[in-house]
């Protein structure tokens, strides 16, 4: 048990759930509409998805596994063709694009089809990059040092196709809007170049402007939060080569005002951000995929680090995510074991 500050007592309890085989990716979303939170697993392995549906306690009521190519890498949920219920992408490493899987808002799926992207995709994130209303993807993809960025028509394909250089060996990606112009904007981590690349959009189809900013070694994924607590996003990225987190403090245009390091576990693998303590100020939880555990980092809302938190999981951790999945307003955490083909759900008991 951990007391922090004046805020809560903040303890975890975890529940685990078997997946398919080597799970890589993990998300949430309310798959069933039945505003209880989910769990979807890419399974490497066994070419699969998993959905979990939660009981909204402590458990779950179903499990659902779904085809998909070969050597699925990463996941990401939304709403692709707007008919309000949940869809999936998944990456495909080993056949060089991103399947789309439509929900139906109960249990199944009404509908499969499949995008080409760059060489050995690795990560994906959705955005609205041509201001169209309609949800688009961006995919990193290792093999060939590129992010593709895939407009889609608000139903089931395409309107557009791009491909953007990025640094060497591109791993994670995630959107935000960095310079307050009301477009999308990339960050990409670089592990061969050990640096994440910053690529500002015009809210059309191309990038205007390309920034790179040092990590730590080898960085493997990447977060974005108010850190410090100004109203501008910042870019939180974790760095396997010397076990390291990296906090990039923004200017809220395209420049760091700042450069924090803070120690993890052994080769961290996977970063998420949320508010655990109640405090209102922004934490991390990290997965350790050689000492097999997490690690919470409690911040202080400026620059620092007030309490550094370990908790076993199951065997190499290598995926992430937050929600809340009790409903009991707390933030609890899910983790992707790839070698003990499970899930760790960590409710918050914060009191």
């Amino acid at each position: 048990m951990i007391f922090l500050a004046q805020f809560c007592q903040i303890t975890f309890v975890p529940v685990s759930f078997p997946v398919g085989s080597y799970p890589i990716s993990i998300a949430v979303s309310d798959f069933n509409l039945d505003l209880k939170l989910d769990v979807i697993v890419a399974n490497s392995g066994d070419n699969t998805v998993t959905v979990l549906l939660g009981n909204g306690v402590n458990n779950i009521t179903k499990r659902i596994d779904f085809p998909t190519h070969r050597n699925p890498r990463a996941i990401a949920v939304f709403d692709f063709n707007l008919d309000n219920n949940p869809d999936f992408v998944v990456t495909s490493s080993t056949n060089n694009s991103v399947t789309l899987l439509l929900g139906n808002g109960i249990d199944n799926l009404i509908g499969q089809r499949s995008f080409p992207t760059g060489t050995n995709p690795q990560s994906v994130a959705v955005g609205d990059f041509n201001r169209d209303s309609k949800p688009d993807f961006v995919v990193a993809n290792t093999g060939d040092n590129t992010i593709t960025v895939i407009l889609g028509n608000g139903v089931n394909s395409l309107i557009g196709i791009a491909n953007f250089p990025t640094g060497i060996n591109p791993r994670s990606v995630v959107v935000e809007d960095f310079d307050r112009d009301n477009n999308s904007d990339f960050v990409v981590v670089n592990s061969g170049d050990n640096d994440v690349t910053v690529l500002i959009g015009d809210g059309v189809d191309t990038i205007i402007k390309q920034q790179n900013f040092s990590t730590g070694l080898s960085p493997q994924s990447v977060a974005l939060g108010d850190f410090n607590h100004d109203n501008n996003p910042d870019i939180i990225v974790v760095n396997s080569g010397d076990n390291t987190m990296t906090v990039l403090l923004m200017n809220g245009v395209d420049a760091i005002i700042g450069q924090k390091t803070f120690p993890t576990g052994a080769n961290p693998q996977a970063v998420a951000v949320t508010n655990f303590n109640l405090d209102g100020k922004l934490d991390s939880v990290i997965a350790n995929y050689d000492d097999n555990t997490v690690t919470m980092l409690i911040g202080n809302g400026i620059d620092k680090i007030i309490q550094n938190q370990t908790y076993p999981t199951g065997t190499n951790p290598c995926s992430i995510a937050v929600g809340d999945f009790n409903s009991d307003g707390r933030m609890d955490f899910v983790v992707a074991n790839y070698g003990s083909n499970s899930v760790n759900m960590f409710l918050n008991m914060c009191h």
